[in-house]
């Protein structure tokens, strides 16, 4: 059988070029935010605030997400990758004009972080409406992971390169711009790809309440859905900070920016290879999921036993590619489970409770990093995570519930 046979789709192809682009700029952002805290506060809580709040605005998604699932989505994509630009160029004169506060920074940063969460949920049901079969899913969103997973293992190098050399963050920003303007000249001269879904008045585009009766249904009857989308739930809370609190162990170091560039590249690598590594050996049970999400789980307890530099580099590698087989097919169960009538929905509402708890988990574990030891913390959060993740194996419903299913358009 021909591999990625979804890819001989015309839309599908621009789609991925202009998503490469965005999963570029994004990874970008990811690690320039990173580095420009580390090097301007050199304080972990502030590490964690940095991800807290613009994940913590992100959740407003939701409120749009009705608007989105109605909308014509070239409109919506094009919208949001003209708000990108403009959100760019604030960030960079930001950052040019000495002594200004933390406060607008996280403003922009956090609008950035929402605007995307939009593009990302428009170009989801984009995919949605051609990918049909949990096969396709599952070497699509191996793609998809892959090409992002890539994309941050080499921006930390090109971000981490651009301010060892020549000391300027706004450069950064400038290859930013770059890659947000050849997006939207790639988009604008596509046809309008989907029309206004008109099945519901105008007055009811903001009705959270669709959202929750279509995720209520479908985890009534799916279990195995219910297990992918809460799960992550619990992981996000006692996971959320882990890698700043990594992050923490390695200030005061001597070439900081290098060597954190370095370990953020090599943790990508893991997830790199797992990411592709999901599109060839597809998950068929969950029980082959839920071992796999314990195994990498149990090598992050080890990084917290041994927090020597060598051996976080090596076991973070490892857990990413163990980890990024099971969760590209975990997730691309999820994509295929969801009707494309209320993808943006359910999707916005998933993302909703997963990143909340996340915030919550972020906040609080950098809190206490920056009372206890980093290292005894990230040994709490990962041990935690361990647990619930070989106690889903203890359900027989879902240690026997196959992967395998095709899309309830």
């Amino acid at each position: 059988m021909v591999r990625y046979a979804f890819l001989r789709d015309a839309l599908i192809r621009r789609l991925f070029l202009v998503d490469t682009l965005s999963n570029i700029e994004a990874a970008l952002i990811n690690f320039f935010v990173l580095l420009y805290i580390s090097l301007t506060y050199h304080n972990v809580f502030y590490l964690g605030l940095n991800i807290a709040v613009p994940v913590g605005v992100q959740q407003l998604t939701y409120v749009v997400s009705n608007w989105i699932d109605r909308s014509n989505k070239k409109n919506v994509i094009l919208l949001s990758i003209s708000l990108d630009a403009l959100l760019i160029s604030l960030l960079a004169f930001y950052i040019l004009v000495p002594n200004t506060s933390l406060i607008g920074y996280l403003l922009i940063i956090s609008l950035l972080s929402l605007n995307g969460n939009i593009l990302n949920l428009a170009l989801g049901a984009l995919y949605k409406s051609k990918v049909l079969s949990q096969e396709d899913a599952t070497e699509l969103q191996s793609a998809l992971f892959t090409i992002f997973q890539i994309s941050s293992a080499i921006s930390p190098i090109i971000v981490g390169g651009i301010v060892q050399i020549y000391h300027q963050f706004y450069l950064v920003l400038l290859v930013v711009l770059a890659l947000i303007i050849a997006q939207l000249f790639l988009f604008s001269s596509f046809p309008n790809i989907s029309p206004t879904n008109n099945k519901t008045n105008d007055h009811r585009i903001l009705d959270f309440r669709e959202g929750f009766r279509a995720y209520k249904t479908l985890i009534k009857k799916d279990m195995l859905f219910l297990a992918f989308t809460l799960q992550p739930v619990f992981m996000a809370f006692v996971m959320g900070g882990s890698f700043y609190l990594v992050v923490s162990l390695l200030f005061g170091i001597s070439s900081f920016a290098i060597k954190l560039a370095i370990l953020e590249a090599f943790a990508q690598i893991g997830v790199i290879i797992g990411s592709f590594l999901a599109g060839i050996v597809k998950l068929k049970t969950g029980f082959q999921t839920y071992a796999l999400f314990t195994i990498a789980s149990l090598l992050n307890v080890f990084v917290a036993l041994y927090p020597f530099y060598l051996i976080i580099v090596s076991l973070l590698t490892l857990a990413g590619l163990i980890a990024y087989i099971a969760q590209v097919n975990s997730y691309s169960y999820t994509f295929i489970s969801i009707p494309s009538d209320v993808y943006a929905r359910v999707s916005s509402l998933i993302n909703l409770m997963r990143n909340t708890s996340g915030v919550a988990g972020t906040l609080l574990l950098t809190y206490l990093a920056s009372i206890y030891k980093p290292d005894f913390i990230y040994f709490i959060s990962t041990s935690l995570a361990t647990f619930m993740s070989a106690l889903m194996l203890l359900s027989s419903k879902i240690r026997r519930a196959t992967l395998m299913k095709t899309s309830d358009s």
